[in-house]
C-alpha cells in the first residue's frame, strides 16, 4: 500500500477512472483500484493500464478474461499471497506485469504461458522461495526480468530456457548459493546480470566462461567469492564488472586478461594484499579502478602498466606506506584517492600529483619535516594535515612556513670562548682586560673581613642586576631560599576593582533594558481625564507623564 501511494505521488501519467470515458484518450491513463476492490471482470472496458492497491489476497483464474485490451497490470503493496493457474489468461496484448511488495511465496507453473507480448516483468520485494522449471515458459519476447529482494534459494535447471530475448536479469538480494550447470547458456542476448548480495562462493562457470557473448555488466558484489579463475573465452562486450565486498585474497593476471573492453572494475572491500606485476596490463580501456578498503601494503613496480585511459583510481582504506612516481604517471588520470593509508611523506611523487586534477590524501600519518618542504613552494590543489611532530598535529601544511617544519640548523654554533650574553658584565673587570686594583682591599694593605662569610649579610641573587621590563624584583631569605616580591599596587587595584566596575555596568544595562522591554513610551495628552489612561489604547503604557493639576479627578458617574 505504501509503495502504491509513493507511485501515485511521483507518476506523471495517472488519471482517474472517470476521465477515461468515450470522449477521452486513455493511452496515458492508469485506472486505480484500491480497497474495496471491484471484481476484476468489471474493469473499465476502455482501460489499457490498471493498478491494484489494498487487500487482494488471491488473483483468481481468468481474472482478466474480459479485458484483453490491457497492456499494463500492476499489483503494488497488496496482500496477495497466491496466484491461481491461468490468472492472466486472455491478456494477449500485455507488455508490462508487476507484482511487488506482496506476501507471494510461490507461483504455479505456466502462470505466464499466454503472455506472448510480455516485455517487462517485475516480481520484486516478495517472499518467493524458488523458481520452478516451467514458470517462465512461453515468454519468448521478455527482455527485462527483475526477481530481486525475494527469498529465492533455488532455480530449476531449465527455468530460463524460453527467455531467448532476455537482456536484463536481476537476482540480487536473495539466498542463492549454487546454480545448476548450463542454467544461463540459453541467455545469449543477456546484457546485464545482477547477482548482488547472495550467498555465492564462486562465480558460475556459465557466466565466466565467455559463452554469454553479449554481456555488458556483471554485478556479483556482497557474496562470498574467494577466488577467480581464468576464462576460456574473452568477454568482448563486458564493460562493467563489480566484485566488491567479497572474500578475494588475490587477483591473478589471468582472471581479468579476457576483458579487452572493460571500463569499470570494482574490487573494493576484499582481502587483497598485493598484485602481481602487470596484472591490469590487458585492460587498455579501463576508466575506473576501485581497490579501496583492502589490505595492500606495497604497490609492485609497474602494477598499473597499460592503463592509458584510466581516469579514476581509488586506493583509499589500505595500508600503503610508500609511493613511486612511475606508478601514477598515467596520461588520463584525473582523480586519485589515497586517504586512510599509512603515508608519511610525498618524496618523489609531489610533481606527479601536482598534475592530477583531484587528489585526496586525508587521514594519513603525515610527518611534516624537511622532506615536505617542497610542498610549500607551489600552490598544489590538495591539502595535507600534519600528524607529526606533536607541535604541528592537525595543522594544515599549506599554512605553515618552511622554518616551522624545517628549523635552520646551518647557523654556526656559539663559541665556547665568546662571552655569554645572558650574563651581566663583571663590573670589577675593565673591558680592555687590564688588571685593576681590587676594590675590596684597602690601599694600605690592611685586611678587611670577607663579606661572603658573614652570616648577617645576605647576598643578592646572581640575576638581580638583570634589567628589563619583564624581570620581577626578587630577594632571598637568610637560608638562601628565593622570595618573590609583588609590590605592584596597580595590579592589585586592577584585579580587584575592574570586575566590580564590569558588574556595575552590566547591572545598569540590564536594569535599563528590563524597564523598557516590550513596552512603548509616549507622551500623554494632558487633556485626557485620568480614567481614560487605562483604556484599551493605553493599557500597556509603563511610563506616563504626570497629569497637570488643572485636570480634575474623574466623576463617579464616568466610571463604566
Amino acid at each position: 500500500m505504501f509503495l502504491g501511494i509513493i507511485w501515485l505521488l511521483t507518476s506523471p501519467q495517472v488519471c482517474s477512472t472517470q476521465l477515461c470515458g468515450k470522449s477521452t484518450t486513455c493511452s496515458s491513463c492508469i485506472d486505480i483500484y484500491s480497497d474495496p476492490v471491484p471484481s476484476m471482470h468489471l474493469l473499465n472496458i476502455s482501460s489499457i493500464k490498471v493498478l491494484f492497491l489494498g487487500r487482494i489476497e488471491v488473483i483468481p483464474e481468468k481474472a482478466f478474461i474480459k479485458n484483453p485490451q490491457l497492456e499494463r497490470v500492476e499489483f503494488m503493496g497488496t496482500s496477495t499471497s497466491s496466484v491461481e493457474a491461468g490468472a492472466f489468461q486472455g491478456l494477449s496484448d500485455l507488455k508490462t506485469l508487476e507484482i511487488s511488495g506482496t506476501n507471494l511465496i510461490s507461483l504455479p507453473n505456466e502462470t505466464f504461458n499466454n503472455l506472448k507480448q510480455l516485455d517487462t516483468m517485475y516480481l520484486t520485494q516478495n517472499k518467493i522461495e524458488n523458481i520452478t522449471e516451467k514458470l517462465f515458459s512461453g515468454l519468448t519476447k521478455l527482455r527485462d526480468l527483475r526477481l530481486n529482494s525475494n527469498n529465492i534459494a533455488s532455480i530449476s535447471m531449465r527455468a530460463f530456457d524460453d527467455l531467448e530475448q532476455l537482456q536484463t536479469l536481476d537476482l540480487s538480494k536473495n539466498n542463492l548459493s549454487n546454480f545448476p550447470k548450463k542454467l544461463f547458456l540459453q541467455l545469449r542476448n543477456l546484457k546485464l546480470l545482477n547477482l548482488f548480495k547472495n550467498n555465492m562462493s564462486k562465480i558460475p562457470d556459465d557466466i565466466w566462461s565467455g559463452d554469454l557473448t553479449n554481456l555488458e555488466e556483471i554485478n556479483i558484489q556482497e557474496n562470498k567469492i574467494r577466488s577467480l579463475h581464468a576464462s576460456l573465452k574473452p568477454h568482448e562486450k563486458l564493460e562493467r564488472l563489480f566484485l566488491g565486498y567479497n572474500h578475494l585474497n588475490e587477483l591473478p593476471k589471468e582472471a581479468v586478461s579476457h576483458l579487452p573492453v572493460l571500463k569499470i572494475l570494482g574490487l573494493q572491500k576484499n582481502n587483497i594484499t598485493s598484485f602481481s606485476q602487470g596484472v591490469f596490463s590487458s585492460l587498455a580501456q579501463l576508466e575506473l579502478l576501485d581497490i579501496s578498503n583492502n589490505k595492500i601494503e606495497n604497490l609492485p613496480q609497474g602494477v598499473f602498466e597499460g592503463l592509458g585511459n584510466l581516469k579514476e583510481l581509488n586506493l583509499e582504506g589500505n595500508r600503503i606506506h610508500s609511493l613511486k612516481a612511475e606508478d601514477f604517471s598515467l596520461p588520463s588520470l584525473q582523480t586519485l584517492k589515497l586517504s586512510k593509508n599509512n603515508l608519511k611523506s610525498l618524496t618523489g611523487v609531489l610533481e606527479v600529483f601536482g598534475k592530477i586534477e583531484n587528489v585526496n590524501l586525508d587521514d594519513n600519518p603525515w610527518h611534516c619535516d624537511c622532506k615536505m618542504s617542497d610542498y610549500l613552494e607551489k600552490p598544489y590543489n590538495f591539502e595535507i594535515f600534519c600528524m607529526c611532530p606533536e607541535t604541528l598535529k592537525k595543522q594544515n601544511l599549506r599554512y605553515l612556513t618552511k622554518h616551522s617544519i624545517c628549523p635552520d640548523t646551518t647557523s654556526p654554533a656559539k663559541s665556547a670562548k665568546s662571552p655569554d650574553a645572558s650574563k651581566p658584565p663583571d663590573a670589577s673587570k675593565p673591558s680592555d682586560g687590564s688588571k685593576t686594583p681590587d676594590a675590596s682591599k684597602p690601599s694600605d694593605g690592611s685586611k678587611t673581613p670577607d663579606a661572603s662569610k658573614s652570616p648577617n649579610v645576605s647576598q643578592p641573587p646572581s640575576d638581580y642586576y638583570q634589567t628589563g621590563p619583564t624581570k620581577e624584583p626578587t630577594s632571598s631569605n637568610a637560608d638562601g631560599t628565593m622570595i618573590h616580591n609583588w609590590p605592584n599596587v596597580s595590579r592589585i587595584i586592577l584585579a580587584t576593582i575592574a570586575p566590580l566596575l564590569i558588574l556595575l555596568i552590566l547591572f545598569i544595562i540590564v536594569r535599563l533594558y528590563t524597564r523598557t522591554r516590550g513596552y512603548s513610551v509616549r507622551h500623554v495628552d494632558p487633556r485626557l481625564r485620568p480614567i481614560k489612561l487605562v483604556d484599551e489604547d493605553n493599557c500597556k503604557l509603563l511610563f506616563v507623564h504626570e497629569l497637570p493639576e488643572t485636570i480634575s479627578p474623574p466623576e463617579r458617574s464616568a466610571v463604566p
